[in-house]
Parts: structure tokens; sequence; C-alpha cells
């Protein structure tokens, strides 16, 4: 499904709704996968994290 502006697929209240609590759901997998890749992006962004080091040695070069 495409959410393009031009695109003429219309998404209900109904499967909004449903897709929000769905995620609000303390045991839902989508709720679980949201946490592990927040934790896995404040790894990364914290001093030695590989983003960190990355914009480190980017900034080095240049």
């Amino acid at each position: 499904m495409s959410y393009r502006s031009d695109s003429p697929v219309l998404v209900s209240a109904k499967e909004i709704e449903r897709g929000i609590r769905e995620v609000m759901k303390l045991d839902s997998d989508i709720r679980k996968r949201v946490k592990e890749m927040s934790d896995k992006v404040k790894k990364a962004l914290m001093d030695g994290g590989s983003s960190y080091s990355s914009l480190r040695h980017f900034i080095d070069q240049i």
C-alpha cells in the first residue's frame, strides 16, 4: 500500500484504530521490535558506538 498523496488508496479510520490498538498492547510484537531497535540505536549513538565512531572518522578525514 502506498502512502503517497497521489495514491488512490485510503486507509479507513477502523484500520488506523486497529493498528494503534495493536501497537499499544504491552505484549505486542511490534512494540517489542521497536524497543529492540531503540536499544540498538542508543548503543550506536553512544561514545564508541558504531554511528559515533563513523561520524568521528568522517570528521577527522575532512
